[in-house]
C-alpha cells in the first residue's frame, strides 16, 4: 500500500472537540508503518459489506470536485470529517477517537479510505525525581480493528464502496451507513455466517435432527466456497443441510430473509478463522471435543455411534499420544 495523501482529526464528541490540522499529515518511520497496516485491514476485513453509491450521492459528488480539482485533499477531507463527526453527535455516540482520511494506491487500484479508531486504556509507569514510582492511565490506538473502529474505502474509478461498520447509535442502528452515508448496505460476511450456523443448529434440534451433523456441513461448505473464492447462496446451504427435511429447509431460508441475510455472500477477501476450521461438541457429562471439521467424514479419526438404548458413543482413533495443555 502506497499513502498519496493522509489527514488525521483528533474527535471527542463527549467534549464536543473536533481539532483539525492545518495541512496533511507526514507520516514518517514507525507511524507510517502503523497507519498503513491498519488502513490494509479495511481492505481484509471480514466484516466488510458492500454498499452502491448513487452518481448524485454526497460523497460522490465530493470525490468528482476533488478528482475534477475543483477542491484540494485537505478541504475535501475537512468536509468528510465534519460531517461525520456532526453524525455521531446527532445519533449519541459519545468517544474520543482519532480519523484518518486517506487516498491510497492499494494492488494498482486508487481509493479514498476512511478511519475512525477507537482509544484503548492503559497505565504507564514511570519514575519521579524522587524515584517514587507513578502509575498514570493512558489512551492508545491498537493495530487490530476493534469493536468501535469504522471505516470505509471507495474506489476511484468505478465507485465500488464497502463499509467496515461496527459503531453503533443509542437506538442500536447502523451509524455509518443509515446515518453519516444514508445507504443500505449489504450484510457481511461475519453477520450471514453466525446466522446461518446458529439457525442451523434450532432448527436440527426443533426437527429432531443431528445438529453436529448438520452444523459440520456448513462449515464445510463455508471452508470450501472461502478456498474456492465462490459465493455463497443461501439456498444452498438450506438444500444440503436440510436434504432430508424439505420444510426445515424451507424455514431456514424464510428465517434467513426475514433478517435480510439472504442474498449471495461475497468470499473475496474473507479469512478463514481458525474456529472455522473445527468444531465443538459437549456432552451432557460436561466432556468437550474439538476436533477439525473434516474428521466427522474420517471413521477413521472419529466416530459417533448412536446406540440402540438412546446413549452415544464417541471414538477418538489411531492416536499415538495425548497432551495435556
Amino acid at each position: 500500500m502506497e499513502i498519496d495523501h493522509i489527514a488525521v482529526f483528533l474527535l471527542d464528541t463527549k467534549e464536543k472537540l473536533f481539532a483539525a490540522g492545518e495541512r496533511e499529515s507526514i507520516l514518517e518511520g514507525d507511524s507510517k508503518a502503523f497507519i498503513e497496516c491498519k488502513l490494509e485491514k479495511l481492505f481484509s476485513a471480514n466484516q466488510r459489506k458492500a454498499a452502491n453509491l448513487s452518481h448524485d450521492h454526497w460523497l460522490i459528488s465530493c470525490m468528482h470536485q476533488y478528482q475534477q480539482n475543483m477542491t484540494d485533499f485537505l478541504t475535501a477531507a475537512r468536509l468528510i470529517a465534519k460531517r461525520y463527526y456532526e453524525s455521531k453527535i446527532e445519533f449519541g455516540v459519545f468517544d474520543a477517537s482519532s480519523l484518518a482520511i486517506a487516498e491510497v494506491l492499494y494492488n494498482e487500484r486508487r481509493f479514498f479510505v476512511l478511519l475512525d479508531q477507537g482509544y484503548r486504556q492503559a497505565f504507564s509507569c514511570y519514575m519521579q525525581d524522587d524515584e517514587e514510582a507513578v502509575y498514570q492511565q493512558q489512551r492508545f490506538l491498537s493495530s487490530s480493528l476493534l469493536k468501535g473502529d469504522f471505516g470505509f474505502t471507495l474506489e476511484l474509478s468505478d465507485s465500488s464502496f464497502h463499509i467496515i461498520e461496527q459503531k453503533k447509535s443509542k437506538e442500536n442502528e447502523d451509524l455509518l451507513s443509515l446515518h453519516f452515508l444514508q445507504v443500505q448496505a449489504a450484510p457481511s460476511y461475519d453477520e450471514v455466517h453466525k446466522e446461518m450456523e446458529k439457525t442451523v443448529v434450532d432448527l436440527s434440534e426443533k426437527y429432531e435432527m443431528d445438529a453436529v451433523e448438520a452444523l459440520n456441513k456448513v462449515k464445510q461448505m463455508t471452508r470450501d466456497r472461502i478456498e474456492e473464492q465462490e459465493e455463497i447462496h443461501i439456498d444452498e446451504i438450506a438444500e444440503s443441510v436440510f436434504e432430508e427435511v424439505p420444510f426445515a429447509a424451507d424455514e431456514f431460508c424464510s428465517r434467513m430473509k426475514e433478517k435480510g441475510l439472504d442474498q449471495a455472500v461475497s468470499t473475496e477477501k474473507v479469512k478463514m478463522k481458525k474456529s472455522s476450521g473445527v468444531q465443538r461438541i459437549k456432552t451432557d457429562t460436561d466432556v468437550e471435543i474439538i476436533f477439525p471439521i473434516e474428521y466427522m467424514n474420517e471413521q477413521d479419526k472419529l466416530e459417533i455411534v448412536h446406540e440402540n438404548d438412546g446413549t452415544i458413543v464417541i471414538a477418538v482413533k489411531n492416536v499415538s499420544r495425548i497432551k495435556s495443555r
